[in-house]
């Protein structure tokens, strides 16, 4: 009855709260971005201003009001999660466009499976069970596709859908729970800490923040700041830099990401985070988000 719970809030939650918050995907391009070429800034965001143009009314002054001073390829950032769910094929349709041909063979599925790839951490005393519950079309094995896909592409539109999903997909993949979750002995699972509460339930056993959802705020750090632009100057020009930023295989960042898991874990399921965990969190939210911004630096400038 419980995971049925959570599985009905969830149907409810917006597509942003899947993945790191509007906040963290703008922040992590902003930050990129900046550290572009003047000419490399501007292309880029010229690409995106083709998808960015093509948004619903509502959705364009949700972004300008509260990501107004944002780069246009921020703008764009959250975009694979509204359209997640939709075929492939479909989605390039919308624009008139041909899917590309390193990723026609999933024309017919939608991106779903794309936004993680959950290990299984087992947070038992004993020995560990041999779960295999990882998707074949994941995070890492759709990453290096989009890459190749983006390549081949000559249309602006196509470019601004595939860059859309590159720079979304490369986020995600430093939000530690979209690369692991918790299973028990039958490797039943947590779907990376969204059947998990990390609040005391209130009326009727309601959930009001799963362990995923904590962790798409960075463990309340972006609550710290009541506007974008705060958050953005607190951590600007922050973002890693050398040999960290230079490492572009997102199996690595995902195995980077599992590696939090254990401290994800010591939080006891139906209890509120105390200041250690919110501060031991947030300090690995940041790191995060500054490896993410760094390495995406660096994919941008060889695209």
């Amino acid at each position: 009855m419980k995971k049925l719970l959570f599985i009905l809030l969830l149907s409810l939650v917006a597509p942003s709260a899947l993945a790191w918050n509007t906040d963290g995907h703008v922040l992590i391009v902003d930050l990129a971005v900046k550290a572009l070429s003047p000419e490399q800034s501007r292309e880029v965001n010229r690409i995106a201003r083709t998808l960015e143009t093509t948004f619903e009314t509502d959705e364009r002054l949700f972004l300008l009001k509260n990501y107004g001073s944002a780069e246009d390829l921020g703008k764009i950032a959250s975009f694979p999660d509204r359209v997640r769910n939709i075929p492939l094929g479909e989605l390039f349709a919308q624009w008139n466009q041909e899917v590309p041909e390193p990723l026609s063979h999933l024309s017919d599925a939608d991106t779903s499976t794309w936004h993680y790839r959950n290990q299984p951490h087992y947070i038992g005393g004993d020995e560990a069970p041999q779960c295999q519950i990882e998707n074949e079309v994941n995070l890492a094995s759709v990453f290096p596709l989009l890459l190749e896909s983006y390549e081949l592409a000559t249309e602006d539109v196509s470019k601004a859908i595939l860059l859309a999903f590159i720079i979304h997909m490369e986020a995600d993949a430093h939000q530690p729970l979209h690369a692991a979750t918790s299973v028990d002995r039958q490797c039943d699972h947590d779907l990376g800490g969204n059947l998990f509460c990390a609040s005391e339930p209130g009326f009727a056993g309601r959930c009001d923040t799963t362990l995923h959802g904590l962790w798409d705020e960075a463990v309340g750090l972006f609550a710290r700041y009541d506007t974008y632009p705060e958050l953005y100057q607190s951590v600007r020009g922050k973002q890693v830099t050398g040999a960290a930023a230079e490492e572009l295989d997102p199996n690595l960042w995902l195995e980077e990401g599992f590696g939090e898991a254990r401290f994800i874990y010591t939080l006891r399921e139906d209890y509120t985070p105390d200041d250690i965990y919110v501060s031991d969190g947030q300090h690995i939210a940041h790191t995060r988000l500054m490896l993410a911004a760094g390495r995406l630096s660096t994919i941008l400038e060889d695209l």
